[in-house]
């Protein structure tokens, strides 16, 4: 998301945004929001799932449209002479089943004739109650393995398989995007009441201050030091506001209501940040195995292997001489001719062809070689990316997790300190200017804790992403 431009802050761009959006506040939502509800939100309603889906559908359709070359087809031919000396009429009508091995297909049907018909076309001559048929063809050498029906097939089917992990990676992406968003938003969360903490802190002392001042007890400079504390929290307390509300119109894109509408958060939500996860983290040689796995690059690259191996076997295929056998029993009922006509018949046919220029297949063969050697390189560099990216991932949680107890720790001395300091204030002890640097280094330390929880949710979301693990299902149903 781009940043806001700093020249449109102020009430007249927050009065624009809320005139403008179609978002709701949810007041009626629980005060309380986890990562994974707005990441179930996300995958129910956010659009780019559902553009994905329709193309997950479209290439589910595409590949039923394939198998439509194997479906039963039923089948009729007439003829006859208008003209001349014959006066023939024929007509069949049969099933016809393409069978998915050997390119073979089976037939069965009934032919019947009338009339003269000269010697050239006996075969369509039959007895007056016609001839019931049937036969089967198979491919013995080009189109046994594969033919263009199959590679078809084969290519759809690689085509929903790389849909499918397409989805996957959509669902994946959308999840870090979401959950980073969250984050930041919660983040900012907590800034703002660090922020409004500190404010109080002087806003609760002008009233001490006035009653001191006005006995003489302290100086009127002391007066005016902490309305300056007053403005210069205010002025911080208002920049990190402006940047609460853009984390939570950003958080919008991915949290919505039932409708699908995006939800704005309430800035008095009272969500508030938890111990990291870190017993969720697997070692170095565990996690990267399922890095490996579950790669939906990877397993792209692996579906066009299948997609070149298919290029592959088709060039080789059209290498091959074509060797169709056709085997054809029929048998004729009632009377006639019965001299010449056979009641069962039998027959069988060959069909050779055998190319002899043959730069179509060896050019299909060769150029599916060299694509299927770059393919396996880019998998071999992605699982050395992968190692880099997980050792330095790895490296950064460990760390991040040492930084946040630190900070913690941080923040329990800075409270002594400032408690201690208001105290020595208090008996006269002390100058008001270390009192306020107490106070901000206590802010200070509560936000470095704060920027320390959100490096280490950002990088354990990016590892969760490389290893391919929803929060929730991914298939999570839709309302």
């Amino acid at each position: 998301m781009k940043k806001l431009s700093k020249s449109f802050v102020g009430p007249l761009f927050f009065f624009l945004i809320l005139l403008s959006t179609q978002s709701i506040y949810a007041n009626k939502y629980s005060d309380t929001l986890t990562v994974k509800e707005v990441i179930a939100s996300t995958f129910r309603h956010h659009p780019l799932i559902i553009v994905q889906l329709k193309e997950f559908e479209q290439a589910a359709e595409y590949a039923r449209q394939t198998r439509g070359a194997f479906d039963l087809n039923l089948k009729s031919e007439a003829q006859g002479y208008t003209d001349g000396y014959y006066d023939g009429k024929a007509f069949n009508v049969f099933l016809e089943k393409p069978l998915y091995y050997m390119n073979s297909k089976a037939y069965a049907g009934y032919r019947n004739s009338d009339g003269e018909f000269p010697i050239y076309s006996e075969e369509l001559v039959t007895l007056d109650q016609g001839e019931a048929f049937a036969g089967a063809m198979v491919s013995l050498l080009r189109n046994r393995s594969i033919d263009e029906k199959r590679f078809k097939n084969i290519l759809a089917n690689q085509d929903l398989i790389q849909s499918e992990l397409s989805l996957k990676q959509q669902f994946i992406e959308l999840q870090t995007l979401a959950a980073e968003a969250y984050y930041k938003w919660l983040s900012h969360l907590e800034r703002v009441r660090v922020y409004k903490e500190l404010l109080s802190l002087a806003e609760d002392r002008i009233k001490n201050f006035n009653v001191r001042i006005k006995k003489g007890d302290l100086a009127k400079i002391y007066g005016l030091e902490n309305e300056q504390y007053i403005l210069k929290r205010k002025i911080s307390l208002n920049k990190e506001n402006i940047k609460l509300y853009q984390a939570t119109l950003y958080l919008s894109l991915f949290y919505r209501d039932q409708q699908g509408t995006p939800i704005i958060l309430r800035s008095d939500n009272a969500t508030r940040i938890t111990e990291l996860g870190s017993d969720k983290i697997k070692n170095e040689s565990d996690l990267l195995n399922i890095v490996n796995d579950q790669d939906l690059m990877i397993k792209s690259v692996l579906s066009q292997i299948e997609q070149t191996e298919a290029n592959r076997k088709m060039g080789v295929n059209d290498l091959l001489p074509k060797l169709d056998l056709k085997y054809e029993v029929s048998q004729d009922q009632g009377d006639g001719d019965v001299v010449r006509l056979d009641p069962l018949e039998q027959r069988a046919y060959i069909s050779v062809e055998i190319p002899i220029e043959r730069r179509l297949g060896t050019g299909q063969v060769r150029a599916a070689k060299a694509k299927k050697a770059a393919l396996v390189e880019k998998i071999k560099f992605r699982k050395e990316k992968n190692r880099i990216e997980v050792l330095d991932l790895l490296n950064s949680l460990k760390l991040l997790n040492k930084n946040f107890d630190l900070t913690k720790k941080e923040i329990e001395l800075a409270d002594k300190l400032r408690d201690s300091e208001q105290i020595k204030f208090n008996k006269g002890a002390s100058d008001f200017i270390l009192v306020n640097l107490r106070e901000e280094n206590l802010a200070q330390s509560k936000i470095r804790n704060i920027r320390a929880y959100l490096d280490f949710n950002n990088n354990f979301v990016n590892l969760q992403r490389m290893a391919v693990d929803f929060m929730v299902p991914m298939n999570y149903k839709r309302d």
